[in-house]
């Protein structure tokens, strides 16, 4: 009987203990559990700070790159520009020499001096194609007002506006226009002369069946 009342005293002993443990495990499950959801909250905020920091990165690359090519592009045209100014006082030097060697005929005594001239205007031919200087030269092409100035004009036989005569050779530097070709425009005839010009033909026509 003393054995069964010390082990019960034993036992009502040991309950608060256990209770006790258990509740400290269960709080420190709470704080970690608590920590964890800190952690996790932390981690989304940072999250957040690095996609907007990434955003701006993103943003800041794109207007660097857009700048880099304005630049350039600025940088090509004023280039441009420059070579421009230069180029259309030499093309003014060339038109006399290139007019020289057109006038010269090929009996003239001075024909080594012809060829030493032709030699100059090849160069300078080659050395525009280096500047990227492109003629304008546009006999019997269609008349386009962009690159051509037509200074007279006349009515023809052709269905639409044709170059008949080149005055002054134009030129394009890249895609810019330098000077525009300066040119005699052959435009078609009026619709009222082109009707009554194939009416007198048929009605001859029909006159010369009626003579067989």
């Amino acid at each position: 009987m003393c054995e069964d009342m010390a082990e019960t005293i034993k036992e009502d002993h040991t309950k608060p203990k256990e209770h006790e443990e258990a509740s400290q495990k269960k709080e420190k499950i709470t704080e970690l559990k608590k920590r964890i959801e800190e952690l996790e909250n932390q981690l989304k905020i940072k999250s957040e700070e690095y996609n907007r920091l990434l955003d701006i990165s993103k943003r800041i690359k794109a207007e660097y790159e857009n700048y880099k090519k304005r630049t350039e592009i600025q940088f090509y045209e004023n280039l441009d520009k420059a070579k421009a100014e230069i180029l259309v006082d030499i093309i003014h030097i060339f038109d006399d020499i290139e007019r020289a060697v057109e006038n010269l005929k090929p009996t003239s005594p001075m024909e080594e001096w012809q060829k030493g001239i032709e030699l100059i205007v090849n160069k300078f031919k080659k050395f525009f194609e280096l500047q990227g200087l492109k003629v304008i030269n546009p006999l019997n092409e269609a008349f386009n007002p962009e690159i051509h100035e037509a200074l007279v004009s006349e009515t023809s036989s052709v269905d639409k506006e044709i170059i008949s005569e080149v005055f002054q050779k134009g030129y394009m530097l890249n895609k810019h226009l330098l000077r525009p070709a300066k040119v005699k425009v052959s435009k078609p005839e009026k619709i009222e002369n082109i009707i009554e010009s194939n009416n007198k033909n048929t009605i001859k026509e029909t006159e010369d069946k009626d003579h067989e």
